[in-house]
């Protein structure tokens, strides 16, 4: 049985891994013995929830209340998880951290060789490379690997997560917004498709001070293919990935996960749904299964890191996966600029620019927009997704 410690007693514990935890202690698979929040009362509630875990306000109190733990799983804000995962290395845990990684590139630096000297798991929340229709993507893009493909990559809802702190909306704590929170997951799913990328330019609406951006546009180059990722907090778009190859082009919505559409490059082809049949091991045994949603995915990604730690097979997202996503989103960020807003009355654009927490208040002589970028035609396209 392992024995687990989470750190973070969040939105992500009581909506993500609340359930998949019960009940894989129900079965005898692993135990909470301990949640961690500096927050004594969330931190209380949360424990209710599992049938011995206790509460601490710090991980290195709960490490030395509790004993011989196996695995900490760390869901607080960014800004700590460098340091915490160094924490749980140095008592001999393997460590489950959710996303972003660390807050530098020197802290997950930190992170990797802190796991190499303990001779332990690191493993990532990338809970998205289990959909079945991102596995689907990425064969496909592995069977076309030398022609220069196009892609865009949308992702944008009215914000609504039950956030339990302002964490999320300080840069100093999460370290960024919108490209922290649905940005890295979409910068993962690419990096997973294509490998290693570059980035080319970036644009955000982040304030002076420490406010966040509610909307990102980032241009991206992986090897010879080219393309736009677009996230927000504040409008809802053409939610997918489309991507364009030699004699066929592809969407991928964000959900749901189990299909993913194709037609000819030919003009006037349609569109034709094609079922994504990827199983993945559903338990530590042999039974297998095809998640449906994200909850199914978290369940996945922990039943993985569970035979990782039994039987030694490969993480899906490690230390390695993760600094290459890191350097991706950290360098967004190095080089922002501000988002192009050109429905506003000129006079305005360049307030707005002044007021980016990059600008020297003068427009940059060329800016990315919100609605740049390819994509499947609004009446072309299979279908709106929810």
């Amino acid at each position: 049985m392992v024995t687990i410690i989470f750190v973070g007693c969040g939105a992500a514990l009581e909506h993500l891994y609340r359930q998949p935890l019960c009940d894989m202690e129900r079965r005898g698979w692993l135990k909470v013995s301990a949640v961690v929040d500096p927050d004594t009362e969330r931190a209380r509630r949360a424990a209710a929830w599992f049938r011995r875990a206790r509460s601490f306000p710090s991980l290195e109190a709960a490490l030395l209340a509790v004993g011989r733990t196996d695995l900490v799983i760390i869901a607080s804000p960014p800004a700590f998880h460098a340091s915490q995962t160094c924490v749980a290395f140095e008592r001999g845990c393997h460590v489950l951290c959710e996303k972003p990684m660390a807050h530098s590139v020197e802290g997950a630096k930190q992170m990797v060789a802190a796991a190499e000297k303990a001779g332990r798991l690191l493993a990532l929340g990338m809970a998205r490379r289990f959909y079945p229709s991102v596995e689907a993507v990425r064969l496909w893009v592995k069977a076309n690997p030398d022609f220069p493909m196009l892609f865009s990559y949308r992702e944008g809802s009215l914000f609504d997560w039950p956030v339990a702190s302002p964490a999320l909306f300080r840069r100093t704590t999460g370290g960024g917004g919108v490209l922290i929170d649905k940005g890295v997951h979409a910068l993962d799913v690419l990096c997973h498709l294509f490998g290693a990328g570059r980035l080319v330019r970036s644009a955000d609406d982040a304030p002076k001070g420490q406010g966040v951006e509610s909307n990102a546009v980032l241009d991206l180059a992986f090897g010879s293919s080219r393309g736009l990722l677009q996230v927000s907090w504040e409008a809802p778009l053409n939610n997918g990935f489309h991507i364009s190859g030699e004699t066929e082009e592809l969407w991928m919505p964000i959900s749901p996960i189990d299909a993913i559409w194709k037609r000819s490059s030919s003009p006037g082809s349609a569109w034709k749904k094609e079922e994504a049949r990827i199983t993945w091991p559903g338990d530590l045994a042999e039974g297998r299964s095809s998640p449906m949603n994200i909850f199914d995915c978290i369940r996945l990604q922990l039943v993985s890191l569970l035979r990782a730690i039994h039987l030694g097979e490969p993480l899906m997202a490690g230390g390695k996966e993760g600094l290459a996503v890191l350097g991706l989103l950290l360098a967004a960020y190095e080089q922002s600029t501000p988002i192009s807003q050109s429905w506003l009355p000129e006079a305005e654009q360049r307030r707005a620019a002044g007021a980016h927490w990059r600008s020297n208040g003068h427009l940059p002589p060329s800016e990315l927009s919100c609605s740049v970028g390819a994509a499947p035609a609004q009446e072309a396209a299979p279908g709106r997704f929810h």
